[in-house]
């Protein structure tokens, strides 16, 4: 058997309209589908809710004072008006018939029958704001507005600006018509006014003139249209006065006028686009500048004339504009036969969005720079190269000086030496010296070899020394140099020794040249206390004008230590050395200097702390070879 209850909730289960049950504790105990369906709830989110959580706090104290009234009269029933949240957060206004059913067997609870009214609350919202809206513009517009009937014309109202532009008062007005006041100046313009409203019902911005109460004649533009007031035709018109405006339009005429002779007589470009980027007008300057007619202008967008990312960097001028910086800006634009073309654009946003600007062709401008900046550079690398040279000049003159010096002292020394040496191998060729003695001689010849060598150094810096030249090839020297070194040097350096095709004869001294390599293969050594790789290189010089070769290069590059920058001015000076007491001389570099000029060579070296040093040693490379010479394969 179904009960009473359980009817009366298949009942209501499917009836239209939303339902909900308030039990008699105060909360919601039934909510119907179409409940739950007009604000978004699941059932779980209803049953056992207060209905105050739900209601707007503005209206939730008239709710529950009615309620409280409600539940003292069994059987009442009352229609409330107030707003309920929707679960996505918004009010909806909505129309309650409540019925105080707690008495009733099956029921016991109050019944809220509702309907979303929301539309109509919004609507009769909006007009009331409406005709407030129009009676505050009837009232306050400073144009004329005023109501006539339409079958005779009489004036029925007019606001107090229909009296600011005309002179007429409303009393001057009411119950006449335009006629009888002499309002129109050219009663052909009241005859197109009427026209139009019986045609159309209604006439927009026709413009007429108009006599005032004192008499002048003004220029003001009309619009008017038929509406039924108590089932009664009468016509609504506003009428704007437009004389200052005309005025204004003629003078601003004549200053167009004026300003277009300039424009189309400017040497720079000069156009108009609207807020989407289309040209509205170019001057003849512009058209020429790109390549094209003004027709055809007219139909492109300022994005076609840019070459690649057309949106984006238009989108950078508009922000540039707007912010009101960078204005002046640099662009490469496309002509018409697609060749590029260097501009100059100022830019102005006007205030209804539109875009004005000028364009300045600087190509020929940027040539200039690009060559002064050319110049600029070439005469910087000239007083670069300058200031070189002096310091290579002044360098190789103190150089030079020290090493006349030093090899005069070591001439001399060496003549000393040689006395020393001769007596000394005389003293060892006499049977009858002792052997202490003897053991003693011998020390002093070890010594005196050392000191000679040590005077060559010093000679070789000097250029001084005795050379032997003669053609040599600086493959097969270098080849039995790297196969020396790769016995003597410490198992943990690696030789590389490389070249491309080519010959590689110089006019040279032989032994020289080996001592040369073998003070910088020794500097490098030393460069390298924990190993490392020493590459060796040899490598043609073309001539200025890329030709023959003229000279070859002889590159020694290490991973070592490399050399301070401040002290690389100082490395081919004699007795200069950054080696601990007792590792060297500080003639090795020196000697190579020294050997390198008296073969008219020259020596450069570059080097940073931490990432090696590279020696680069340039011979003249001999042509006049006395016999030929093997082209080396490359290694």
């Amino acid at each position: 058997m179904i009960t009473e209850e359980q009817r009366f909730k298949k009942l209501i289960e499917h009836a239209p309209e939303a339902v909900t049950l308030l039990g008699i504790d105060g909360t919601l105990q039934y909510a119907s589908a179409s409940a739950l369906r007009m604000f978004g709830y699941e059932i779980e989110d209803i049953l056992g809710a207060n209905p105050a959580a739900f209601t707007h706090p503005d209206d939730l104290p008239r709710v529950i004072a009615c309620l409280v009234d409600l539940m003292q009269q069994p059987g009442k029933v009352v229609t409330l008006e107030y707003r309920f949240r929707h679960k996505d957060g918004r009010w909806r206004w909505i129309e309650s018939t409540i019925s105080n059913l707690l008495a009733e067997s099956g029921v016991n609870a109050v019944v809220f029958n509702f309907r979303d009214i929301t539309e109509r609350i919004e609507a009769e919202k909006a007009l009331r704001e409406s005709e407030e809206r129009f009676r505050l513009t009837f009232r306050t517009s400073p144009d004329a507005i005023n109501l006539n009937r339409l079958t005779d014309g009489l004036f029925v109202d007019v606001n107090e600006g229909f009296s600011q532009v005309t002179g007429y008062t409303r009393a001057d007005v009411i119950g006449k018509t335009s006629t009888e006041i002499n309002l129109w100046h050219d009663p052909a313009d009241r005859e197109k006014l009427v026209a139009g409203l019986l045609a159309n019902g209604q006439v927009n911005n026709l413009e007429a003139r108009f006599r005032l109460k004192n008499g002048n004649v003004i220029r003001a533009l009309m619009s008017a249209k038929v509406i039924l007031l108590d089932g009664i035709p009468h016509t609504l018109s506003v009428t704007r006065d437009i004389e200052h405006l005309k005025q204004v339009e003629d003078a601003l005429s004549r200053s167009e006028e004026r300003y277009r002779t300039l424009i189309e007589q400017a040497s720079d470009g000069i156009f108009l686009a609207n807020s989407e980027g289309n040209y509205i007008d170019v001057n003849p300057s512009g058209c020429a500048m790109l390549g094209y007619n003004r027709a055809e202008l007219l139909q492109m967008n300022m994005r076609d004339l840019f070459y690649s990312d057309a949106e984006e960097k238009y989108a950078a001028a508009l922000q540039r504009l707007q912010s009101g910086r960078d204005k002046l800006v640099e662009h490469k634009l496309k002509r018409k036969d697609g060749s590029p073309l260097l501009v100059e654009i100022s830019g102005k946003l006007l205030a209804d969005g539109r875009i004005q600007g000028m364009v300045r062709d600087i190509s020929e401008r940027k040539r200039v720079e690009e060559a002064l900046r050319e110049s600029h550079y070439q005469i910087e690398m000239t007083l670069n190269e300058l200031r070189r040279t002096q310091s290579q000049l002044v360098q190789q003159e103190r150089l030079a000086a020290v090493g006349q010096l030093a090899a005069g002292i070591a001439h001399d020394f060496n003549n000393i030496l040689g006395v020393i040496t001769l007596h000394t191998q005389m003293a060892l060729s006499t049977p009858a010296v002792p052997a202490s003695v003897r053991t003693r001689l011998e020390t002093v010849a070890q010594q005196t070899r050392l000191a000679a060598d040590l005077a060559q150094q010093v000679l070789d810096f000097g250029r001084r020394s005795v050379l032997h030249t003669s053609p040599v090839d600086l493959v097969t020297l270098m080849t039995e140099q790297v196969s020396l070194m790769q016995r003597t040097l410490p198992a943990q350096i690696n030789v590389q020794f490389s070249y491309a095709a080519a010959e590689y004869v110089v006019n040279a001294d032989t032994t020289r040249l080996q001592q040369m390599i073998t003070n910088l293969v020794i500097n490098a050594r030393d460069a390298m206390p924990e190993g490392g790789t020493l590459i060796i290189r040899l490598e043609h010089a073309l001539d200025r004008q890329g030709g023959s070769p003229q000279s070859v290069h002889m590159i020694f590059s290490d991973s070592g230590t490399g050399i301070d920058e401040t002290i690389l001015p100082q490395i081919f000076e004699p007795f200069f050395t950054t080696k601990e007491p007792g590792r060297g001389t500080g003639l090795g570099l020196a000697q190579v200097y020294g050997i390198v000029q008296q073969h008219h060579g020259r020596i450069d070296v570059k080097s940073k702390l931490g990432y090696g040093t590279m020696f680069e040693v340039t011979f003249p490379l001999y042509k006049d070879q006395l016999q030929p010479v093997a082209n080396h394969h490359p290694q």
